[in-house]
């Protein structure tokens, strides 16, 4: 007896952690992982390659070189993102050779992008021997990858406009500048001539830029789930600032550290790291603040953000009667709700179904319609369980949803509907 609390914690700790990395891996998008992965095979067959080329007995091996494989193989699968919005607006129901368009997209960036680096970097070029090995070994790995996630990119496409074009200008923007202004510091503070420039600094900073302006939106999605703005502007302004400060100091010190060790054997003094930690973290913040913006000048014309933002209190929530009593069911807590042979239930995250007194309209009125579309007559959905959707004959659209007590036939958009469902997806996102 006395050794069970023991071994009950341990087996805690275990469950926790595994779920904690579970959820870490899950946290981060398919497109990083398989650019991760990308980088480092492609760039391991370049090496086996190249070794039986020029038959070196030893193995090659840089952190550099898988570090450049790894940030091109992110930019190549970054770039057949937007192509693929652009193309499925282009082709709308026309078939289309995906094939080809991701082979030429990757060859041509490809290529472009090795013999910039390799000149800027390194002074000098590949042989066309030698780039072409290079293009064998990423280019087909790269349009495979493409293909794989072409559904996720068409549906992180839709209806985004500007919003996907920014999310790229905002890091070489955020990189450009960072650096800019550490360099202006340390050229004063070690009296070099003003600016001391270098493309790999400037390269780094903005692959950081980006990974970082990608976890503080990351942490942004979250918090409009947990912490809503119509729970009081002042608060979610707390939580997202305190939360995206400890994001960005954490992942920022770790690419610090880890890349200058890495790659040049060193690393910056305490007052250097000072610079940089201020910089970076004053500016990632800022930009961040005009992301929120974006957010508010989309959705400016909704009447439920304008109250929200008016009155800063949360949405009312709904009362269900079960007997003599009355059950009070946050908005937040509800899933869908569906209308079945003059019944309707409301059916909440933890797996109830609450039956409602009044028709589905009524309950439709009642709710915040940012966060709620009613599709048809049957159903009312909350944006967060909206996966994807797909045009169907005459202009209809089917929803695919992330719950099983849905079936996808039941989640059909008139075409009168389709419109104002995109811009409401659209707003959403």
């Amino acid at each position: 007896m006395l050794l069970k609390p023991p071994f009950q914690l341990i087996r805690q700790t275990k469950d926790w952690l595994t779920s904690s990395i579970k959820l870490g891996f899950q946290s981060v998008k398919k497109k990083y992982w398989y650019a991760l992965c990308l980088g480092m095979v492609g760039n391991l067959l370049v090496n086996v390659a190249f070794n039986l080329k020029y038959q070196r007995s030893s193995w090659s091996f840089s952190f550099e070189e898988y570090y450049l494989a790894i940030a091109v193989s992110l930019v190549l699968l970054s770039v057949n993102q937007g192509l693929t919005g652009l193309f499925k607006a282009r082709a709308k129901q026309k078939q289309f050779n995906w094939v080809i368009a991701y082979l030429l997209s990757s060859a041509a960036l490809l290529n472009l992008m090795v013999v910039g680096i390799t000149y800027a970097f390194y002074n000098t070029f590949y042989t066309l021997s030698d780039l072409l090995i290079i293009n064998l070994c990423f280019v087909p790995l790269t349009t495979v990858i493409s293909l794989k996630l072409k559904p996720e990119f068409v549906q992180k496409h839709v209806s985004r406009g500007f919003w996907s074009q920014w999310t790229w200008i905002s890091s070489v923007l955020l990189g450009i500048s960072v650096n800019t202004v550490i360099n202006l510091i340390f050229d004063y503070k070690y009296q070099r001539d003003l600016v001391s420039t270098s493309l790999e600094e400037y390269l780094n900073a903005i692959l950081a830029a980006h990974l970082l302006l990608s976890g503080t939106r990351w942490i942004s999605r979250k918090l409009d789930k947990s912490h809503p703005w119509k729970q009081g502007v002042i608060k979610r302004l707390l939580w997202q600032v305190g939360s995206q400060f400890i994001f960005i100091v954490l992942g920022l010190n770790t690419l610090v550290i880890g890349i200058t060790h890495a790659f040049y054997g060193g690393g910056y003094s305490l007052d250097e790291m000072m610079v940089i930690n201020i910089s970076m973290i004053t500016l990632t913040i800022l930009f961040s603040g005009i992301d929120s913006s974006i957010y508010f000048f989309k959705n400016w014309n909704s009447d439920s953000i304008n109250q929200s933002l008016a009155n800063g209190l949360e949405a009312k929530p709904i009362l269900v009667s079960l007997g003599k009593k009355k059950h009070i069911v946050e908005q937040s807590e509800i899933k869908f709700a569906l209308s079945q042979s003059g019944l309707t239930l409301i059916h909440t995250r933890d797996g109830r179904k609450m039956p409602y007194t009044q028709s589905l309209e009524q309950l439709y009125s009642g709710l915040d319609q940012c966060i709620f579309f009613r599709a048809n007559r049957q159903v009312i959905l909350n944006r967060n369980i909206v996966k994807s959707y797909k045009s169907l004959p005459y202009g209809k659209l089917e929803v695919e949803v992330s719950c099983e007590e849905l079936d996808s036939q039941q989640v059909h958009i008139s075409r009168t509907r389709a419109t104002e469902f995109r811009k409401w997806l659209g707003a959403a996102m």
